[in-house]
């Protein structure tokens, strides 16, 4: 962290909550790099400095994004209170989350397709039969609305390619078409082509039934695939560095799981039916109340919390349909 004593004197007057101190300390980490590069602390860097680097960490939720400026915003006048040095660049940062959703969303299942298949993706056509093809059923599943925790322990037996569905613990997930040859493939291939620098082999996969198995297990780690994956969207990232002013696309699960929720929302609303999230938002809740159970009061119940979380769903949908439909 730099300027490690003046930023934990902030962190101990502002909070004094665990979570918050962490997610803070967090923050304060990302700028970190930007900051040894500049030689200041971000409180005394102007506005053109602090803009490309804030949208380049911020995500594409307007919660998250907002809850960012304001800690950085206390930060600073934190520090001028305190006699330090600041300029007010941060107070003129403006976050165009279009741009944002555009680069690190996807519009629809043909987007998705569009980009995996694309030549200079990182992830191999379907056609060469490699083990790429269970990072892209994995991101298909982000898609249809299986959490990533989930999406690693389906298997064959769960995909339903006659009626295009993934049946999973009670849930129903939808295979668009734009998909179904990737599921095919990753439920019934026996082997994957492996390409080495000087040849071409096939290797015969792990025994079992889960689709995203590889060479060697019959499950597969979720801390594995995470980094492969972000590996695959950051040297994409890192081809496009000629392009000074293209946002780095960070194309990530999490995104495409959010992209898949709005497209489906996107569907309802124009075959008139209202938008309605509540569904998902009792998934998410129920998720976490069997790991770590809420904390209520008589005024934040569930029902508020369910409520805040509506808000919050909308608000970033109606973003997406700027972003993609208008």
């Amino acid at each position: 962290m730099y300027n490690e004593k003046v930023k934990r004197e902030f962190l101990a007057s502002y909070t004094h909550k665990k979570s918050t101190s962490a997610f803070i300390t967090q923050v304060f980490n990302w700028f970190e790099p930007y900051e040894n590069v500049w030689g200041l602390d971000l409180s005394q860097q102007t506005t053109d400095v602090l803009q490309p680097v804030v949208n380049e960490l911020t995500g594409v939720r307007e919660k998250s994004t907002e809850l960012i400026i304001i800690i950085l915003k206390e930060y600073v006048k934190w520090c001028a209170r305190n006699g330090y040095e600041v300029s007010k660049g941060i107070f003129d940062v403006r976050i165009n989350t279009i741009d944002k959703i555009q680069n690190q969303m996807v519009a629809s299942p043909l987007h998705l397709k569009a980009i995996l298949d694309d030549e200079k993706s990182n992830f191999d056509s379907l056609e060469k039969e490699t083990v790429d093809i269970t990072y892209r059923v994995f991101l298909w599943m982000a898609f249809a609305g299986l959490e990533d925790k989930d999406a690693v322990r389906v298997t064959s037996d769960d995909v339903d390619l006659d009626n295009l569905k993934i049946n999973f613990e009670g849930h129903s997930y939808e295979i668009y078409k734009e998909c179904k040859e990737d599921f095919e493939k990753a439920c019934k291939l026996t082997a994957f082509n492996y390409e080495h620098p000087h040849y071409v082999t096939c290797r015969p996969r792990a025994e079992g039934n889960v689709i995203m198995r590889g060479f060697r297990s019959p499950t597969v780690d979720l801390k594995t695939i995470r980094p492969i994956i972000n590996k695959k969207f950051s040297e994409n990232d890192m081809d496009n560095q000629q392009d000074t002013n293209r946002q780095k696309s960070r194309i990530s699960y999490k995104r495409i799981y959010l992209s898949g929720i709005f497209y489906r929302a996107y569907e309802q609303e124009r075959a008139g039916l209202p938008v309605d999230f509540s569904n998902i938002i009792a998934l998410e809740i129920d998720r976490k109340e069997k790991i770590k159970k809420y904390t209520t009061t008589k005024t934040r119940t569930l029902t508020t919390i369910s409520n805040r979380m509506k808000r919050e769903y909308l608000a970033d949908y109606e973003k997406w349909k700027c972003a993609f439909t208008m």
